[in-house]
């Protein structure tokens, strides 16, 4: 039982097809389309309690209250609705992360760091998140100052990035790392660089391929100006990840989230991994082809 029912942070309500509604996108919850259905979730505000949430949704569509409670429990079985208490008192600490940034890493790899410039782009509600990672790569000695060449920028929005921000970003030559913080998880990747690694439209269309829904849901989650309902165990692993993966391209290595989306959370030591490959209806696999090919006379 939830005391004051909220949708899971950043979830939309989008349509899955013709008979059912997904909540949440991460991966989300499908359910069949109901008057009772679309009143409770109109009626769950994260402000009125349990009763009130069912009342007013059987009071809108003429049913039983105790169906409109009977729903509820569903959704809050399945992970669509979480208690609104909790999450909203969350933030991000800035000085916890560092010992997880630092840990294995070589020293005298610092000086080749310092030349390389880190930009991080955050929406609104993202900036604790951001201020760990730029914590964390600063420590570990990334640069910070506009006269470096920018050589990676980090993306973190709540719900989807805008595909054709993310296009121009990688366009200006420096890698693209983005971040996605949505219903208490954050996923991060694929790591971009145009020409040399899958992009976020390879993604969009290998989830296509499996879930034929989410070439039209996508569009509507992006930018979603959200609470995120992000953990602050899981903000810490979250920047432990891409401050990894910053300092590991700065090391001329190579960054897990090449070919790859990672999602962490809810729970902070849960993550999982899902592969991105060069998609053949994308056109970025066409600037992936080797330099030494012939030209077409």
């Amino acid at each position: 039982m939830v005391r004051r029912p909220a949708l899971s942070p950043g979830a939309h309500l989008t349509r899955h097809d013709a008979r059912r509604l997904r909540i949440g996108s991460h991966p989300g919850v499908v359910v069949d389309d109901s008057p009772l259905l679309r009143a409770l979730v109109r009626a769950i505000d994260g402000v009125q309690d349990q009763a009130q949430v069912c009342g007013a949704a059987a009071e809108a569509t003429g049913s039983d209250p105790r169906d409109a409670h009977a729903l509820l429990d569903e959704l809050v079985r399945r992970g669509a609705v979480v208690d609104a208490d909790p999450w909203l008192r969350v933030r991000a600490p800035r000085d916890e992360v560092v010992a997880a940034v630092l840990c294995g890493r070589d020293p005298a790899a610092a000086g080749g760091r310092a030349r390389t410039g880190l930009v991080v782009h955050a929406a609104p509600a993202c900036h604790d998140l951001a201020d760990l990672v730029r914590l964390g790569a600063r420590i570990g000695g990334v640069s910070h100052r506009s006269d470096r060449p920018t050589r990676v920028q980090v993306v973190v929005t709540t719900g989807e990035p805008h595909r054709e921000t993310i296009d121009a970003l990688a366009c200006s030559g420096s890698a693209v790392l983005p971040v996605t913080l949505a219903e208490g998880r954050c996923v991060v990747g694929p790591w971009i660089e145009r020409g040399r690694t899958p992009c976020l439209r390879c993604a969009d269309l290998s989830l296509t391929a499996w879930d034929a829904g989410w070439s039209g849901q996508w569009p509507s989650l992006d930018r979603a100006d959200r609470p995120h309902g992000v953990g602050v165990e899981v903000a810490q692993a979250t920047a432990a990840l891409v401050v990894a993966d910053v300092l590991a391209a700065c090391d001329r290595g190579r960054p897990r989230t090449v070919g790859a989306r990672f999602t962490i959370g809810p729970e902070p030591a849960r993550a999982t991994r899902l592969a991105v490959g060069f998609d053949p209806e994308c056109p970025c696999h066409l600037l992936a082809l080797p330099s030494s090919v012939p030209a077409v006379s």
